[in-house]
């Protein structure tokens, strides 16, 4: 498989930026390994490894299966299998979400049946007023 770096600004690919509904997409057939970095939300259903940095959300479907050194986002929303440590402002892990390692996180959900095996580190938000 070729390593590649894939960057991506989806707020330019879209013209709707972060949040706008449209998202950088690895397809349910598709397979990539390399370094993504995605400026707005990205969407994987297939398979990835490597790294991932995305500045908005980042979705992990329920088809989805991602091995990487490590997951930088805003919002991670797990609905498939994640071999990798995550960290990113809010962390979701619905019921069929799988994570095997650590989270360091400022919000964690978790719907009944998500599963997470690794250290969970909650930041504290300090109010310096």
């Amino acid at each position: 498989m070729f390593k590649k770096l894939l960057s991506v600004d989806s707020r330019s690919a879209s013209g709707s930026g972060a949040g706008g509904g449209k998202a950088t997409l690895i397809a349910n057939d598709t397979s990539i390994s390399g370094v993504m970095r995605v400026v707005g939300d990205a969407r994987i259903e297939g398979s990835f490894e490597g790294s991932i940095e995305v500045s908005g959300t980042l979705r992990i479907t329920k088809s989805a299966r991602v091995v990487c050194e490590y997951i930088k986002a805003e919002t991670v929303i797990v609905s498939g299998a994640v071999k990798s440590d995550i960290i990113a402002s809010r962390v979701e892990i619905r019921k069929t979400g799988q994570i095997f390692g650590n989270l360091e996180t400022d919000s964690l959900g978790t719907e009944e049946g998500g599963y997470v095996r690794g250290t969970v580190e909650l930041r504290e938000q300090i109010d310096t007023e």
